[in-house]
């Protein structure tokens, strides 16, 4: 009768080390993913763009009812940056590929406190590809968030203005015209017209 004990089992190969393996690596990629994911409001954004855009007046027909677009489901026309941005910010800028040419040279975002300092890189970006735009909340004379906001979700170039918007005047519309959405400032709105 053969007594040959087993051979112990090399660490790396124990059921334990490949388990530890799998959870780093749910960990980090985990990690990763949460931080490109764009964050609750700028998809509230989104959302809200597409259920209150006016149709196109010259508009294709659709081919078939998948490519209808159903309107006149919103209540109200207007789109307000209160109603879907949930942290506190005293000031909104909407900034385009050309006005990323003078990102740093901004009358309001140049003199700024950046918390992470990425205004050089976001400069950087927004010259480098037209179809990128930004959403920047302010608080005070601190950058609290930016977001990249595509050109393909929204043509934001219609809010682009140096001194940005406060919490009252924040109030857009938006029309689909010719494919994508395109947004302007609410003429002559107010903030007690805004839905809650």
């Amino acid at each position: 009768m053969n007594d040959a004990q087993p051979l112990p089992t090399p660490w790396w190969q124990s059921g334990k080390v490949v388990i530890l393996f799998i959870a780093v690596g749910l960990a980090i990629a985990s990690y990763f993913y949460v931080k490109t994911v764009p964050p609750a409001w700028l998809h509230d954004f989104g959302a809200d763009i597409a259920l209150r855009a006016a149709a196109d007046p010259n508009a294709a027909e659709p081919e078939d009812s998948r490519e209808a677009t159903p309107r006149g489901l919103a209540d109200n026309p207007l789109i307000c940056a209160t109603r879907f941005i949930p942290q506190p910010w005293d000031r909104i800028f909407f900034v385009t590929h050309e006005q990323g040419k003078t990102l740093s040279q901004h009358v309001v975002l140049g003199k700024a406190r950046w918390v992470d300092n990425s205004i050089g890189s976001l400069q950087s970006q927004l010259v480098a590809d037209d179809r990128y735009q930004l959403v920047v909340l302010m608080n005070g004379d601190q950058v609290r968030e930016v977001q990249m906001f595509f050109t393909f979700w929204a043509d934001l170039s219609g809010l682009a203005r140096p001194q940005g918007f406060m919490p009252s005047d924040a109030i857009f519309t938006a029309a689909s015209l010719q494919g994508r959405y395109v947004l302007n400032v609410a003429p002559n709105a107010m903030k007690a017209d805004c839905p809650s």
